[in-house]
């Protein structure tokens, strides 16, 4: 996805569709704000914080390089086995089988990193 030339607002929307995030008020918990505030990046392409950009890093490997500028990667590999752990837990099962095979491979290239 050559998302550099997307706006906030468009990577915001995009974090939501490839997570399966129903609501602003979802994704707002995952980045512990507001509702209102998640709709302010939205519907005002407003830059989110560090710290809700960091929330989102530790929940979904977002990079927030990526939320600010567009600039790829989308998602960071885990920093830890338990960082590794939680990814899978949250993040596998709302993926399509396609996309989980994809990420699979992922996987099993992150995990040699740790051996």
């Amino acid at each position: 996805m050559k998302s550099r030339k997307l706006t906030i607002s468009t990577r915001i929307v995009h974090i939501k569709e490839v997570f399966n995030i129903p609501s602003n008020a979802a994704l707002a918990d995952f980045a512990q704000v507001t509702k209102v505030t998640v709709g302010n990046w939205i519907n005002k392409n407003t830059m989110p914080s560090s710290e809700a950009l960091t929330a989102l890093r530790k929940e979904f490997g977002i990079n927030p390089d990526w939320v600010r500028t567009g600039e790829e990667p989308m998602l960071l590999p885990p920093e830890s086995p338990k960082e590794l752990q939680h990814y899978i837990d949250q993040n596998l099962e709302s993926l399509s089988e396609e996309e989980r095979k994809i990420a699979a491979t992922d996987l099993l290239r992150t995990i040699a990193k740790f051996l």
